[in-house]
């Protein structure tokens, strides 16, 4: 890069799947300079070694393909990018701003289904770090908000295509986190719930066995 070149525009213009999506100011406000190398480095394409995210120009092909409307596109690209950050990094605090920035534009949206995902990828990141209070705290936001919608959302799922699939990681992971906390009569009611919304799970025998846990715990007291 020459010493002049900042006076050129064209050289600054952030291209790829981060400007078609209008994605740049938030690029450059969310992430370091560091954390976007190296997220420009890992994420270039395996068959070509372009740097898809920031400088490759976009093929017609490429946005014929996405025919939906860009912001649905960039929420899917974003939560796609997530889960690619934290395969390469496992880093859950790049994957987590990742997600952030989905949930909002699918929250703008009033989209529930994709901020479905969002709260599914959320706890799934933030509960592998349970340990650390911060997280933990986050995971069980996270699981509650879907939970507020979880009624809604299995009403999207079914408008979708057959090949879209939404899982109750809310509804599962609070179940885990209430049965671990001996709160009995919070976990069946939360099962209850999930079951009578029909959501896949083993919510009667979690039922079942919650209730005579509840029992013996009750007899020894």
């Amino acid at each position: 890069m020459g010493l002049f070149d900042f006076l050129n525009p064209r050289l600054n213009v952030i291209k790829g799947k981060i400007g078609y999506y209008g994605l740049e100011e938030w690029w450059k406000t969310a992430f370091t300079a560091e954390d976007r190398k190296f997220m420009v480095e890992e994420c270039r394409s395996y068959m070509t070694k372009k740097d898809y995210l920031t400088t490759d120009e976009l093929k017609e092909s490429f946005q014929y393909y996405n025919h939906y409307n860009t912001n649905l596109n960039a929420i899917q690209f974003l939560l796609g990018f997530s889960e690619q950050v934290n395969f390469l990094r496992q880093d859950r605090l790049l994957s987590l701003i990742i997600i952030e920035k989905a949930l909002e534009m699918a929250t703008k949206q009033n989209d529930i289904f994709y901020q479905h995902i969002a709260y599914t990828l959320m706890i799934s990141f933030c509960y592998y770090h349970r340990k650390n209070p911060l997280y933990f705290d986050k995971a069980m936001w996270a699981c509650k908000q879907q939970i507020k919608m979880s009624h809604q959302a299995i009403r999207e799922a079914g408008k979708k295509q057959a090949n879209y699939c939404l899982y109750p990681t809310g509804f599962k992971q609070l179940a885990i986190v209430l049965e671990k906390h001996w709160k009995f009569q919070e976990c069946i009611d939360l099962c209850i719930q999930a079951d009578e919304q029909g959501w896949e799970g083993d919510w009667k025998k979690r039922i079942a066995r919650c209730k005579k846990r509840q029992e013996n715990w009750n007899k020894k007291r």
